[in-house]
C-alpha cells in the first residue's frame, strides 16, 4: 500500500476494522469501483428530489411505472 494515498488508507482501516484483511489488489479493485461510482453517487446525494412524487405501491423487483 502506498504511504500517501488517503482512499486506499481510509478503505484499509475501515475494513480492517470489520475484520477483514485486503490485500495491493483488492485495494485496487476497491478503488477503481469508487472512481466509477463516486461521481455519480455525489451527484445522486447533490439532486434536489424534493419536487419527485414517490412512487405508490413500489415493488422493487418490476420496473418503474
Amino acid at each position: 500500500m502506498q504511504g500517501g494515498d488517503g482512499f486506499q488508507t481510509f478503505a484499509k482501516t475501515g475494513l480492517e476494522r470489520l475484520g477483514i484483511e485486503v490485500d495491493d489488489v483488492e485495494l485496487a479493485v476497491i478503488e477503481a469501483a469508487d472512481s466509477l461510482y463516486h461521481p455519480h453517487l455525489d451527484a445522486l446525494l447533490a439532486a434536489d428530489v424534493d419536487d419527485v412524487e414517490p412512487e405508490p405501491e413500489i415493488d422493487l423487483s418490476e420496473p418503474p411505472r
